[in-house]
């Protein structure tokens, strides 16, 4: 005996627990939205490296993009990615980490 397909596809599935995107981590920004870090250094004494600065570039991965387009890190918008290193200023600041603004990343002092 053939079984049949089943009524719901796992995309369908996926939409009706989201409700369409509306809930969950499809509905909030900041799940798609991070840092990339990289680390610069210089020569130090007896040959070691030092580590010299840490750059954060804020970057997207496609909120509210198609489904098959999210996940695939891009950089983010000139708006969007302020406002991204704005919040990880905001929560590194309990930590005594300062943040220095260059155009479109920062650098740990």
């Amino acid at each position: 005996m053939r079984s049949q397909a089943p009524d719901l596809t796992p995309g369908h599935v996926y939409q009706k627990r989201t409700r369409g995107d509306q809930a969950g981590f499809p509905a909030d920004h900041r799940y798609w939205e991070s840092i990339v870090p990289t680390r610069r250094y210089e020569d130090g004494p007896n040959v070691q490296m030092t580590s010299r600065s840490i750059e954060l570039t804020p970057i997207s991965l496609g909120w509210k993009d198609a489904r098959h387009r999210r996940g695939r890190p891009r950089l983010a918008g000139m708006d969007g990615g302020n406002a991204i290193l704005e919040r990880f200023a905001e929560l590194s600041r309990p930590f005594g980490t300062e943040l220095c603004s260059e155009l479109r990343a920062v650098r740990l002092a």
